[in-house]
């Protein structure tokens, strides 16, 4: 998988008008390097894994737990990224790209309006809603909220989210530990020969990282 790159000009620079010049701006799409960025980490996390198991020594690995937390982080990345990029792409080229093709000329109208009039790009609108919104301009059927993968996606942004907005106070609570558990129940627990507290020694490990 290659970075995609497209360049296309959007209109006149002010600064250089007058001489007649273009400007071109670019178009990277980042989603793609966010995957690479999880893919890469949770390999990397089960190399470490696999070694500290080996090892037999229970000791906590900076290293390890890097991995795991960027795997985590970068998958959430690319799941927001990727839904964003295609809303902008069906707004901004309303001939369709690689990446809106298959989508008929209505799907993708409807997602330049909602996408222009300000209604994905909103923060107040999750990421989950975002997909829903993309199924629906497609005519398709939309995510069961109690089945996999909505359940997973969720519980992946719920642990994203309290590790970008630590805090130290927080892990005991209820809705916190059900997250906590949750992961383990799809991922499996940290293979190393930690202890307890449940979070991070448990949650973060390779499995997670897999997972993710």
């Amino acid at each position: 998988m290659s970075a995609e790159i497209e360049v296309y000009l959007l209109g006149w620079d002010a600064a250089s008008f007058n001489g007649g010049a273009k400007t071109a701006f670019a178009r990277v799409y980042m989603a793609v390097h966010s995957l690479w960025s999880a893919q890469r980490s949770a390999q990397m996390c089960s190399e470490r894994e696999a070694a500290l198991v080996a090892e037999g020594t229970p000791r906590l690995d900076p290293g390890h737990r890097a991995d795991a937390i960027n795997a985590v982080v970068s998958a959430a990345m690319f799941i927001e990224g990727f839904v964003n990029e295609l809303f902008s792409d069906a707004a901004d080229k309303p001939h369709g790209t690689p990446r809106t093709r298959g989508l008929s000329d209505t799907a993708r109208e409807q997602m330049r309006e909602l996408w222009k009039g300000g209604a994905v790009p909103s923060d107040r609108i999750s990421v989950i809603h975002k997909y829903q919104l993309a199924l629906l301009c497609a005519g398709k059927r939309t995510f069961d909220p109690g089945c996999a993968p909505l359940q997973d996606v969720t519980t992946l942004i719920q642990l994203r989210n309290y590790l970008i907005h630590y805090n130290s106070e927080s892990p005991n609570t209820v809705d916190l530990q059900k997250v906590f558990i949750g992961v383990m129940q799809r991922a499996g627990e940290n293979r190393q020969p930690v202890g307890p507290p449940l979070f991070p020694n448990k949650v973060l490990g390779a499995g997670c990282a897999n997972w993710a």
